[in-house]
């Protein structure tokens, strides 16, 4: 599908009121919780949010069904009801990196076979990180089988056993929690040694307040996290083993990635006639949260460390709004995206007329008064979909993009919110 976005250089358009989806980094956490828990869970999102759920959050649906738990879909609720045992052999995890990554280690205390396979796209995103955390142990390893150099489809066979386990987790926090998410359940104790740089810090916050609200017993370092706070590394984590999760209902909290988009399309039209529904100065472990401080200061440098899924929007912003050059510091990990989104980030702002500098991890970003009208290739990537879009509200003529239903992802209602509220698209 490609959409043809109008150019509106000059003219504000986007106006109006939304209610934006849950978190899908909470909910994820949230229902695999849930499926091991000691009773039904319940979760309260959106208006109709559940109606036509985003791709990610069926992905981790089949994971929990997997885990063998019941999930009852109501217009704008989950309910999740665990079972005694694992209810799937196979898996089908289409496109999340996120559902992989958290479920991997609580799907190996399950001590069944399952077997994973998604797309080509997720086959790429690297488990690596488990398999040298597993050897690091003096415990027996777990079965984690994949095709070389790839990590789908993945055959998995526990049990993961109690051990003292080492895990970098420079490549993604991702990782870090679902080790964290696991080593609780284990019949003994365990301890986990966090080497290296732990970015997007916030989401392994959100782990661990996760699992804390589930009666958890996590180690003391962990259990009082606040929005801004970093863990020192190395940092060595000991967990007693022999939890059990409680259930927890929660309403959810919006998804801050999304809001970040409707923020910088405000700002890119100069105006505040966006309402999105709940209070946007809030504090939140979501580090997506950051980027309404980054539109009101124009820093001269943006580090992507902690807020990487914002590389493409916050680059089209900088471009027409920050008035300056702006660099993007530690951009080399958002190779190993979606898609390659440090190099398709460069590339996406050229063809629209923009200077761009790229070096070994930074991207430089030149200011322009508006964008050239251009054809976009999204690459099947949300994230680079988004960024088109936020492009047209500066744009001199007509953007298309292309693979526009990749949107579908992270935000299944995306094009229905956009029209409502002025914008101007068409199929072409």
């Amino acid at each position: 599908m490609n959409v043809r976005l109008e150019g509106v250089s000059g003219r504000a358009t986007l106006h109006g009121s939304l209610r934006l989806p849950s978190s899908k980094s909470e909910l994820q956490r949230r229902l695999l919780i849930a499926a091991l828990a000691d009773g039904p869970s319940r979760f309260e999102g959106a208006p109709s949010e559940f109606e036509t759920p985003a791709s990610d959050l069926c992905d981790a649906l089949r994971v929990v069904d997997a885990l063998g738990a019941r999930v009852e879909i109501a217009p704008s609720s989950l309910t999740v009801y665990p079972g005694d045992h694992a209810d799937r052999d196979s898996i089908q995890i289409e496109a999340s990196a996120t559902a992989l990554r958290l479920s991997i280690p609580l799907l190996l205390t399950r001590n069944h076979p399952f077997t994973i396979t998604g797309s080509d796209q997720l086959a790429h995103r690297s488990i690596d990180a488990y398999r040298r955390c597993f050897a690091s142990t003096q415990a027996p390893q777990p079965l984690l089988d994949a095709p070389q150099g790839l990590s789908l489809p993945l055959k998995l066979c526990g049990p993961l056993l109690p051990g003292d386990f080492a895990l970098d987790a420079t490549h993604s926090s991702q990782f870090a929690s679902g080790m964290t998410l696991a080593l609780p359940l284990l019949e003994g104790p365990s301890t986990l040694e966090l080497l290296g740089s732990l970015p997007s810090f916030g989401y392994f916050a959100l782990t661990a307040r996760c699992l804390t609200e589930a009666s958890v017993d996590l180690p003391e370092v962990l259990q009082h996290l606040i929005p801004g706070q970093t863990l020192s590394t190395p940092c060595k984590l000991a967990f007693k083993g022999c939890s059990r999760f409680k259930a927890v209902s929660k309403n959810l909290e919006p998804d801050r990635s999304l809001a970040a988009f409707w923020q910088i399309a405000q700002a890119i039209q100069g105006d505040d006639g966006l309402s999105l529904g709940f209070d946007e100065s809030s504090p939140s472990l979501q580090p997506d949260a950051r980027v309404r401080e980054i539109l009101k200061s124009k820093p001269d440098v943006i580090d992507c460390a902690e807020i990487p899924d914002q590389l493409p929007t916050l680059a089209v912003w900088a471009a027409v709004c920050a008035g300056h050059v702006t660099r993007f510091d530690h951009a080399a990990r958002l190779k190993g995206k979606e898609s390659d989104r440090f190099s398709g980030t460069a590339k996406l702002l050229e063809a629209l007329g923009v200077r761009v500098e790229i070096s070994a991890d930074q991207l430089a970003v030149y200011p322009v008064r508006a964008f050239n009208g251009a054809t976009l290739s999204s690459n099947g990537d949300h994230r680079m979909i988004f960024a088109a879009v936020l492009a047209s509200l500066a744009a001199r003529q007509p953007i298309v993009v292309q693979d526009a239903e990749a949107v579908s992802k992270s935000y299944a209602p995306f094009w229905r919110d956009f029209m409502a509220l002025g914008g101007q698209s068409t199929l072409v």
